[in-house]
């Protein structure tokens, strides 16, 4: 069976959430266009960990650059990651 052939694994929880760092206006951009409601409109530098599904969107829409991911679990993911897809590879072509 080739890569990415059926069975394909069951989804999890992603444990990485983005926050609201010093930057925050409190501008709400982020709260209005969550898609799933993870950011309190009260309080928009935090994020809801049971509703947040780690798009990013609060990080691209952010005017004032103050949302982003963090912490140790977030520069281990992202070292490997980086060694991982940094050299460009050829696609497998199956017939």
């Amino acid at each position: 069976m080739p890569p990415g052939g059926r069975p394909y694994k069951t989804p999890g929880k992603v444990p990485l959430r983005p926050t609201g760092g010093r930057k925050c206006t409190g501008c709400g951009v982020c709260v209005e266009r969550c898609p799933v409601q993870a950011i309190p409109a009260g309080r928009p530098r935090q994020t809801d960990p049971q509703k947040c599904i780690a798009c990013g969107r609060c990080i691209v829409v952010c005017p004032a650059r103050a949302r982003r991911f963090g912490g140790l679990l977030y520069k281990i993911v992202r070292r490997k990651f980086v060694k991982a897809y940094s050299v460009r590879k050829e696609p497998d072509i199956y017939v």
